[in-house]
């Protein structure tokens, strides 16, 4: 009897946990909605709207900034309001979706180097043959250096991070989604936007993730550039 008596407690109790749970993920799941912490930071991830028409999503980073984007599939225009939740002030931005050309660009730099490294999509790279040095920073620009220095080897370090995160986003993303981000954001304000831009257009919180990473190593592209 009482081993009777603990099957059907354990069955009610399994029956009651499905009852409160399900509801639960399923709430989730309709409203599309999206909360980690990413460097510390809450940021929530919703869906707004997803149909043949726009794709509008919301994001939210950590009770500081809001931006709503959403993607026209028609006119294939990117519009994003990005809002101080402080100040209430919003910025509205539309851009025609545009892939970064970069990527079609043959890089002769590359082929007579010892070794290099640069992005598919972001600007910042180097060429060294032997003592010599080709530096470029995220505005293309490039200076010759012909002898090794803590700066040079601390650009270069940033270069391989900028590209090892740009990398790890197309894995994530795919190039497509990738290219048209960074094409059509030229400067993004903070990590929402890049989410926001991202899910809009169908890729990951991985993925955007990963770009923005990419964007704050081309940061530090720049800085060492600058010192070298």
């Amino acid at each position: 009897m009482k081993i009777i008596f603990k099957i059907l407690s354990l069955f009610l109790t399994l029956c009651m946990m499905f009852v409160f749970t399900v509801p639960c993920f399923a709430s989730n799941s309709k409203n599309n909605i999206d909360v980690r912490i990413i460097d510390g930071n809450t940021i929530t991830t919703e869906v707004l709207a997803d149909n043949d028409s726009l794709k509008t999503v919301k994001v939210t980073e950590d009770k500081e900034k809001t931006y709503v984007v959403t993607y026209d599939k028609k006119a294939n225009e990117l519009t994003t309001v990005e809002t101080d939740m402080h100040t209430g002030k919003s910025k509205n931005t539309v851009a025609k979706l545009k892939l970064n050309s970069k990527a079609n660009e043959i890089n002769t730099a590359a082929a007579s180097s010892s070794y290099s490294n640069f992005g598919m999509f972001f600007d910042g790279s180097y060429y060294v043959t032997n003592t010599t040095w080709l530096i470029e920073n995220s505005d293309e620009e490039s200076k010759y250096r012909t002898s090794d220095s803590t700066v040079l080897y601390n650009f270069k370090a940033a270069v391989d991070n900028m590209v090892r995160s740009e990398n790890a986003a197309i894995t994530a993303g795919g190039v497509a989604i990738c290219g048209a981000v960074v094409g059509t954001l030229t400067a993004p304000t903070g990590i929402g936007a890049v989410i926001g831009a991202v899910t809009a257009l169908g890729g990951s919180i991985t993925c955007a993730n990963k770009l923005w990473d990419a964007w704050s190593y081309q940061d530090d592209v720049d800085f060492y550039w600058d010192r070298a």
